[in-house]
This record gives structure tokens, C-alpha cells and sequence, in this order.
């Protein structure tokens, strides 16, 4: 069923010339580039008057009348944002999304999620209220929807297959790290909260019988897609106990599924009981159907398939910047990696200095070009991340590419960078830090939402799709990921406190010349809590995570 995924092929001669044509035209770009980010200071963007892109009305409390700097409340702008979405788009059906607007569903549905799922974590009191009310109303009626699921009837070498595969399991995994999403104690309706439970149960029994055929197709996929699901096959236990599991001794659980020789040598440790019950699982569905499901991987599978595929990466082969300003999507691939490696920050970089979690730790443990680990030595590889992570924001932030710069600002945080509060360098990382932040904070609109204005009949005509809808496939993600950015870890004096954003800070547009620069102060980031937040259920504490501070 479905539309067959031709394969294509490319002479090595071909693929030699191309390749010899990017290496110039990437290094012209390159060139380009440096020159630009030469002439501006660290800390510039333009302003929203200045841009070349067209916005809707600024947010209310970014432009008040006393000319007096305004501050955004993160905490309340995310029960904003949840209201929006749910009021404004149809992201949280589905199957109106695939049949009605020809868009992918299922990918949509989990940028809401994942949307309410960041108001539970960081948001006040009302936002968290209401993020978990909306989320137990639309996953019963989503889960109860067959068309939710057809994906599971295609076949892997389809397009449907492989739109859907990831954003399903990911799914999964947002709504089961929400606090408190299945607390019967705070729930009105007892009915309405059984039915969210045998919803989220069958989801899964569904996640576990698929997970064969999801392995299978995983070396078709891209490279950070590829590290994404094991990222996802982790995180949710969908492996099974290696052969000589039993063998281990001391029985404790390794993080996320994380185990090597290594590890289990100097910890006795083994793997969380949470797989073998989903091997379990698998072999029951497959015994009451009679059919034969194939096997989770073990955690041996995704060590292998993780370092065989880390050769692959960006990361690895350390990209040159003119390399990434070909295509306006190669900025996402390396954003990519990075979420991947790090867990979404919920781990530390693999390769990152004086850090608890190394990659032997980790499970990748790659082998260099004169045969030995780099696991010692791979410290160029935080290094390479860091520096074209930042070259990479303030390329971006010139030119006014919200989305992207925003997934750097995430991946900044994500690789352990934390500016010191009472620090007055400027012209550094730390002025792009901060500048940033008051760069995304800047473009909040009127209506809780962030970014430009879309030309529907254009995006119309170049997705060639007449009903497709900018609002869930535009606005809706760049919502989110500002909002994201903006939840990250800022403070190195924070970092036993929240994992969410400081406390109270002030955010200007105070120009120099022309656009604007991050405020000449010592905690002008642009956003504020509201309160200093205690850690919640679900997100780790970014404390001694490694890395470095501005």
C-alpha cells in the first residue's frame, strides 16, 4: 500500500565531479560568510522594521508605551501558545490533517504534544493547567481515530512508512514524560481518564509489535534520523536483553539502555527490566496472531548501529561552514545530530570535556582512522560542534532565519554552554547568548505566537498542495521552537536551581547603529520565569553535565 520509495543510484564518476563543484562553491560561500559575520558585532539581529520578512503585531508586552524595557514571561507565554494551538489549528486531529489539508498528520500532532508538554514542564500555574487539560482531551479522541494508526499497515518501503514512523514513537515518548498526565487524583472525569489509560497501553503494545520492522528500515533513513530512533528505541525500552544478559551481575538499571563492556565491567550494571517485559510483549503479540514479528534489537544492535552510523555524521567528518550555506536544509542536519547525541539535553555530549557521562559511557565508542578509540581524543568533536554551532546562530540571526537559529540557541545549551551572570566580556559567545534570546523574544506576536507572516497561496503553490496550511506546518513549529529555546539553561549560577529559564530579566531593542544588540547589562537574556522552578518529573538537571562556561 501506499507509494513505493524508488531507489537512485549515481555513478562514481559522477558523484566525484559533483562533489568537486560543492567543494568550491561551498568554499565561496564559506568565504562570503566570514567576511559578513566579520563586519557585525557578536550580539546584532535586526529588528523586526528592519528585516526583509513582513510580521503580524508584536506581542503587547514588547512594545510599551513608556518606551521602558518590557519583559516576556516564558512561563505565561507557553499557556498563551497551548491556547492558540488548540483554538487556531487542527493540529491536534490527526486524521483531519492527512485526509482534510493532505499535510503528515501524525508529525503535526506530535509538534502539539510536544508544544503542551513544554507549558506542563515550564509553564505557570495556569499554563500547566491547561496544557494537561488539552492533552487529556484530544489523546483519546486522536488514539480512538483508526487513521491515526494506519501508518502500521504500510509497507516499509513507502512514504507513509517512513512519515510516520518516527513521529509516532515520539509521540509516545512526549506524552509518557509529562508529570502528572495520568494522575487519577487530578482528573473530573474517572471514565475519561480509564479510557487515556487503555489508550496509552494499546499505543504501545502497537509501538512494540512495529519496532521489528521499524530496525529494519532504519539504514535507508537518514544519518540524524538514524541516531534519532535509537535515540527513541532507548528511551521508550524497545530492546531486548543482549544473550548473555543473565550473566550480569548486580542487576542495575543503565540509563536509557545505555551499556557497554566497558560500563558493565566497572559498574556490574545491566539493563532496565522495562525491555525484557517488551520482548515479552512482542513474542505474546506475535503468538496470539501467528505471525511472525522478527526481534527487538539488543542493546549490542544499537551500540553497533549507533557507532557505525556516528562515522557518518557531520560531527565526524567536521564540515566545513560553507558546506552548510548550500541549502537551507543542511543547517538542520547537524541541529539534529546534536538532539540526537545529547538525548534532547536530557545527557551530556558524548565527547564533551571533564564530563560524568563520556562517550565510552555512553555506549559510542568510535574507532579513529589509525584504529584507536576516540573516545579519549574525541574532544575535537565538541569542540567542531561548539564552533559551528555558534558560527552557524549568528549567520542565521543576521539574516533573520528564526527557526534555525533558534535549534542552535537549543543545541548551545544542549552541548553545556552557560554564561556567568556577573561576566562583563562582550563581543563574545556570551553577547550572542544573550543576544539571541532577546532576538527570539523580539519577534512574539500579538497572539502568542512567533514568526513572520506566511504568503499562503505561494507556500501553496510550491508545496502543490492547494489545501495545505501554513499555520500547522509553519507557525505552530516556529512557536514551539522559540519557545523551547527560550526554556533552555542559561546561568552557570542556575544550574542547581531550575531547569527552566533565570529568574526576572529585562529585554530592550536598544539599537547601535542599526538593528539591535543584546542589552549592555549583566542579565539582559530577554525572558523570565516568573519564579525560580524546582526541578519537575521528566527533565534532568543540567548540574556538572561538562561543557563549557562564557
Amino acid at each position: 500500500r501506499g507509494s513505493i520509495i524508488s531507489p537512485s543510484t549515481t555513478s562514481p564518476d559522477v558523484a566525484a565531479r559533483d562533489a568537486a563543484v560543492e567543494s568550491v562553491v561551498a568554499s565561496d560561500a564559506q568565504a562570503r560568510a566570514r567576511r559578513e559575520l566579520g563586519e557585525i558585532p557578536w550580539g546584532w539581529y535586526p529588528t523586526r522594521e528592519e528585516s526583509s520578512k513582513t510580521y503580524p503585531r508584536p506581542a503587547v508586552e514588547l512594545t510599551r508605551d513608556d518606551g521602558r524595557p518590557a519583559v516576556l514571561d516564558v512561563g505565561r507565554a507557553l499557556g498563551e501558545a497551548v491556547a492558540w494551538a488548540r483554538a487556531e489549528t487542527r493540529a491536534w486531529d490527526p486524521g483531519h490533517v492527512r485526509d482534510e489539508l493532505g499535510m503528515k498528520g501524525v508529525k503535526f500532532f506530535t509538534e502539539f504534544l510536544d508544544l503542551a508538554r513544554l507549558a506542563v514542564l515550564h509553564g505557570d500555574r495556569d499554563a500547566r493547567t491547561l496544557a494537561l487539560r488539552t492533552l487529556r482531551e484530544v489523546l483519546p479522541k486522536a488514539l480512538d481515530d483508526p487513521r491515526y494508526h494506519a501508518w502500521l499497515d504500510y509497507a516499509v518501503d513507502t512514504y507513509r512508512f517512513r512519515q510516520d514512523s518516527m513521529s509516532y514513537l515520539r509521540a509516545h515518548w512526549i506524552c509518557a514524560t509529562v508529570p502528572g498526565l495520568l494522575d487519577a487524583a487530578d482528573v473530573d472525569d474517572p471514565q475519561h481518564h480509564a479510557a487515556l489509560s487503555r489508550g496509552m497501553l494499546d499505543w504501545a503494545a502497537r509501538i512494540v509489535g512495529v519496532v521489528p520492522r521499524v530496525w529494519a528500515h532504519l539504514p535507508s533513513r537518514g544519518v540524524d534520523q538514524r541516531l534519532n530512533f535509537v535515540k527513541l528505541f532507548r528511551a521508550l525500552d524497545l530492546y531486548d536483553d543482549d544473550d548473555d544478559g543473565d550473566e550480569l551481575s548486580g542487576g542495575a538499571a543503565v540509563p536509557e539502555g545505555r551499556t557497554t563492556q566497558a560500563h558493565v565491567s566497572s559498574t556490574g550494571g545491566g539493563v532496565p527490566p522495562q525491555s525484557s517485559r517488551n520482548a515479552a510483549v512482542l513474542a505474546t503479540k506475535a503468538t496470539e496472531r501467528g505471525e511472525d514479528h522478527g526481534r527487538l534489537p539488543t542493546t549490542a544492535d544499537l551500540a553497533a548501529f549507533e557507532a557505525q552510523t556516528f562515522d557518518e555524521t557531520l560531527i565526524r567528518k567536521e564540515q566545513p561552514l560553507g558546506w552548510y550555506l548550500l541549502s537551507p536544509d543542511r543547517p538542520y542536519d547537524i541541529t539534529h545530530e546534536i538532539f540526537a547525541l545529547t538525548e534532547d539535553g536530557r545527557r551530556p555530549f558524548p565527547f564533551a570535556p571533564d564530563s560524568a557521562g563520556s562517550a565510552a559511557a555512553h555506549g559510542l565508542v568510535v574507532v579513529g582512522d589509525t584504529g584507536d578509540t576516540v573516545a579519549a581524543s574525541g574532544e575535537r568533536f565538541y569542540r567542531y560542534a561548539v564552533d559551528i554551532a555558534v558560527d552557524l546562530l549568528r549567520y542565521h540571526m543576521h539574516r533573520d532565519h528564526l527557526d534555525v537559529v533558534c535549534e542552535f540557541m537549543v543545541n548551545l545549551a544542549q552541548l553545556g554552554l552557560r554564561v556567568h551572570r556577573q561576566s562583563r566580556r562582550r563581543d563574545t559567545v556570551q553577547d550572542l547568548v544573550l543576544a539571541s534570546r532577546s532576538y527570539v523574544a523580539s519577534r512574539r506576536n500579538v497572539d502568542g505566537t512567533f514568526g513572520e507572516l506566511h504568503d499562503v497561496d505561494q507556500i501553496r503553490r510550491s508545496k502543490q498542495n492547494p489545501t495545505y496550511d501554513p499555520v500547522v506546518g509553519g507557525t505552530l513549529h516556529t512557536t514551539y521552537v522559540c519557545l523551547w529555546a527560550l526554556t533552555q539553561p542559561v546561568w552557570v549560577e542556575d544550574e542547581d536551581d531550575a531547569r527552566g529559564p533565570p529568574p526576572a530579566t529585562t529585554w530592550t531593542a536598544a539599537t547601535s547603529g542599526r538593528g539591535a544588540r543584546a542589552p549592555e547589562n549583566d542579565t539582559g537574556d530577554g525572558v523570565s520565569s516568573g519564579r525560580r522552578r524546582r526541578r519537575r518529573q521528566g527533565e534532568e538537571s543540567p548540574s556538572r553535565r561538562g561543557g563549557a562556561t562564557l
